[in-house]
């Protein structure tokens, strides 16, 4: 049985990629188990040959994909297209994140048993694991305790309505079942958000079942992140974030058959979104004027009705303000 993990790599320090791989090397898996680590090399100013590697053992082995700079999305890409005819599951890796011990062993045996998505828990390294604070798993499990963790899987639709309510899953934390989803791809028009979230909604929509488990099996870097790039208020690419975030949402309308509850879930959240827009625009208005002003059209392109919440969410500035202080 093989498995195929994938490194998508843009880093500015050397090491962060070979800790990377030394995680996965030190993974103990059932005797017959062959893992294939393909990095995709995003033209990043480190290149991955460059890296010192751990001798590896035996039943592990490595590749480097070279590509120009595409963004995040389109290295999982070229991973996946990569990937060895025969190999059974795929799983992710960020080429600054670490598995702790027991993350492939847990996600092989649930995907073993019928699921056909996995994903467990991962240390954030700010005080805060990925699933502690969800919603969805604390109304299963009461309180959650990453030192008492939880397993469980999700049937059919509700998996997807899971993943719809709350993007639970981090990326680094992610195994399936590639034969059952072997077309499925990242949208590489996301170049800064949400690009991960849709992918899962398109591996849910079409699981028979999604396992969990809420144990930390892994640690979250701090290398390049676009994605925390943009996070300050005053960051240039922080409206494009943004938008990107609601392109992401009209992707999930257009592409998938909702239920009333879930069309104003995702219709609230882009309500939401364009006022953080709006936020954004008039805060950044004289730092980024070019910027603004493109984000702004293709955002019309995307959603034309942005431009009726404007007077509204104006009018309502301190209120978003304050939201998204809390956020």
């Amino acid at each position: 049985m093989k498995i195929a993990v994938i490194i998508p790599f843009f880093q500015r320090s050397r090491g962060l990629l070979a800790a990377a791989v030394t995680s996965i090397a030190a993974q103990q898996v059932a005797a017959g188990t062959e893992i294939e680590i393909i990095i995709v090399d995003d033209g990043s100013p480190v290149a991955a040959t460059s890296e010192a590697m751990p001798r590896l053992p035996s039943h592990c082995s490595l590749r480097i994909v070279e590509q120009a700079n595409g963004g995040v999305a389109a290295a999982r890409n070229a991973g996946l297209d990569a990937v060895a005819a025969g190999s059974r599951y795929v799983a992710f890796l960020d080429s600054d994140d670490v598995w702790l011990d027991g993350h492939l062993a847990a996600g092989l045996d649930a995907l073993r048993a019928g699921a056909d998505l996995y994903f467990d828990n991962t240390d954030n390294c700010d005080g805060t694991d990925q699933l502690s604070s969800s919603s969805f798993l604390r109304d299963r499990h009461g309180r959650l305790d990453p030192d008492a963790p939880v397993a469980g899987t999700i049937e059919g639709r509700a998996a997807f309505d899971a993943i719809l309510s709350e993007h639970m899953p981090q990326t680094s934390q992610v195994i399936y079942d590639f034969h059952h989803h072997a077309a499925a791809r990242f949208e590489v028009s996301l170049r800064l958000a949400s690009e991960d979230y849709l992918f899962w909604l398109c591996l849910a929509n079409r699981s028979r079942r999604l396992a969990y488990h809420t144990g930390i099996m892994g640690r979250r870097g701090r290398g390049v992140s676009l994605y925390r790039s943009t996070l300050s208020w005053d960051s240039p690419s922080g409206i494009a974030r943004v938008v990107d975030q609601i392109s992401m949402r009209r992707m999930v309308a257009e592409r998938f058959s909702l239920d009333r509850q879930q069309v104003k879930r995702v219709d609230d959240e882009i309500v939401e979104l364009c006022e953080h827009v709006i936020f954004l625009a008039l805060r950044n208005s004289f730092r980024h004027p070019r910027t603004i002003l493109a984000e702004l059209r293709r955002l019309t392109g995307l959603y034309p009705a942005f431009w009726r919440r404007v007077p509204s969410a104006i009018i309502g500035l301190p209120v978003v303000r304050a939201r998204l202080m809390q956020g």
